[in-house]
């Protein structure tokens, strides 16, 4: 069917977080250029059919391709006729049923190749409710460890609301090492109907065989040693197998490298192999450096080569590593106020309960002062890092205008960027980049959610939030929560962990109902202990 121009809605998977819209438009291009998370472009097609089997539904039964699920009753079913796109054939027709969580949704493997660009493609109508009808993506693959499993990282493409059928269209970058992804077109809440059709995932840029990580991106001037480790993926270049590794250190204004091309180290039987270099040769602070990788086969033939940045930036002169914040005129322990209403009432409770600081937009700097308190200051409109393109320049007056201002605690790029984005690291890179290229002083935060994510995302920011809420279970086909509040100290501890204590951590804890549960003042004051005894500089709460 074809593609039309569309309003594309990218927004976060989080129920109190704004959404906002953003207009694609369909001409003719190559595939060079690439916007993730949402395309003002319609991209032909690498592959030559859809990944998805009876994407139209037009086979007339659903469980022929798709997996009818739900946590709850009723679930997925297809209509005909009159609500059908364009008044023929079959749609898919999600209902959320009664019961708390009860939100169906359908299911399909499909096979996807390492770091692989897709766009995906839809027709979609919403009839009720305010929540966000989503087709999440669940990455499976070849871990760290070598097992296979379940990888880093989701994609969650959600849409708010429709003016009858409309077409979307997304794009994401599939993980390194990935084999395949459950897709599922779903609802959030118990309220909604939502219909969807035309379900396309077609490759639009073709797949990358290597990866290179990195323990650090922005190193301090405290730290010492480096390392950078390369790994292949076997299915995309075989011929790696058995094969050769060389890494070199450079910056692009000296002629000469920093370290020469290393000699050709064996990789392993996962197919990596690692280099450490002398963080001391890193000697302009600001600038960047890059580390690039050569592959070879067993024959000692290049295969594959590619290049990642690293700089050096001094910790912010605000916040030392022991979390304490200190300006000069004002010294504390920052307590977080997490997306609260910005009213002086509302300040003013906080200010009592001991909080410090609250998120929020740089609006919110003269409310916040009257009554004693900083702004962590938002800047990512959209649900999109603070360095995208889209916000890049915004981020960049921003932080100039108000990086000498005494309001200011700090600068939050992201709020869980691996819940909301496939490969969020190059924005996030960018978004650490271009701030403290200004602003020397205050810390870049960002707030991850997932344990799984912590060790990428203490890369790309000085100050680590997580929010790790009380986890839920199954009771009766109803998911609700469970008071466990070693879950909050296990979830710090690995934040410390991601970064070797190199980065202070702050807890933002759960202080609202979720699903069924609302933790109480004892609750509360347990969840501060456990973050505590686990290593956190800091907590905060969500309200």
């Amino acid at each position: 069917m074809k593609h039309r121009v569309l309003t594309v809605f990218i927004c976060a998977v989080l129920l109190m977080l704004p959404c906002i819209s953003v207009q694609a438009q369909a001409q003719d291009t190559q595939n060079a250029e690439i916007e993730l998370g949402e395309t003002e472009i319609v991209l032909s097609p690498l592959g030559e059919s859809n990944l998805l089997k009876d994407g139209d539904f037009e086979a007339g039964k659903l469980e022929e391709n798709w997996a009818s699920k739900k946590f709850g009753t009723p679930g997925a079913s297809l209509v005909s006729g009159a609500d059908a796109f364009g008044g023929s054939g079959y749609s898919l027709k999600l209902t959320g049923g009664s019961g708390t969580a009860s939100y169906p949704f359908a299911q399909q493997s499909v096979p996807l190749q390492s770091r692989a660009i897709y766009q995906l493609r839809m027709h979609v109508k919403k009839v009720g409710g305010t929540n966000y009808i989503t087709t999440k993506l669940e990455f499976y693959g070849i871990k760290a460890d070598g097992k296979t499993g379940s990888l880093r990282g989701t994609n969650t493409f959600s849409i708010k609301s429709t003016n009858g059928w409309e077409e979307v269209l997304f794009n994401f970058r599939a993980p390194f090492n990935v084999t395949s992804a459950q897709v599922m077109p779903r609802i959030e809440s118990s309220s909604e109907t939502a219909y969807f059709d035309d379900i396309d995932i077609y490759m639009v840029a073709p797949p990358e065989a290597m990866d290179i990580e990195t323990d650090s991106v922005f190193y301090y001037p405290e730290d010492t040693v480096g390392e950078a480790t390369v790994t292949v993926s076997k299915r995309i270049q075989p011929r790696a197998e058995g094969g050769y590794a060389a890494f070199t250190l450079f910056d692009t204004d000296r002629e000469t490298p920093l370290v020469s091309e290393t000699e050709m180290l064996p990789l392993d039987e996962k197919l990596s192999a690692s280099f450490s270099y002398d963080v001391g040769l890193l000697d302009e602070m600001k600038k960047e450096y890059r580390i690039r990788a050569r592959v070879y086969d067993s024959d000692k033939k290049l295969l594959e080569e590619k290049t990642v940045p690293i700089y050096k930036f001094a910790r912010p002169a605000f916040l030392g590593a022991d979390g304490v914040y200190n300006d000069g005129k004002t010294v504390f322990t920052p307590v977080i106020a997490y997306d609260v209403p910005h009213s002086t009432a509302s300040y003013r409770k906080l200010k009592e309960a001991g909080v410090t600081v609250v998120q929020g937009g740089y609006g919110n700097l003269s409310l916040a002062d009257n009554e004693g308190l900083k702004v962590l200051v938002t800047l990512y409109p959209g649900m999109k890092p603070a360095g995208h393109p889209d916000n890049a320049a915004e981020t960049k007056r921003i932080v100039d205008y108000y990086k000498n201002d005494e309001r200011v605690f700090g600068w939050a790029i992201m709020d869980e960027p691996n819940l909301n984005l496939t490969d969020p690291y190059e924005d996030l890179r960018e978004s650490y980049r271009i701030i403290r290229e200004l602003d020397d002083k205050h810390p870049v935060f960002l707030n991850e959610a997932s344990p799984g994510y912590f060790v990428q995302s203490a890369k790309m920011c000085d100050l680590l939030g997580t929010d790790p809420y009380l986890p839920g279970s199954a009771v009766n086909g109803t998911t609700v929560a469970k008071m466990n509040t070693t879950h909050v100290y296990d979830a710090v501890q690995k934040a410390r962990a991601a970064s070797g204590g190199k980065k202070p951590v702050a807890c933002i804890l759960q202080a609202f109902k979720w699903y069924t549960y609302l933790p109480d003042a004892d609750a509360e004051r347990h969840m501060i202990y456990q973050s505590l005894f686990a290593g956190a500089s800091s907590h905060g709460y969500y309200k």
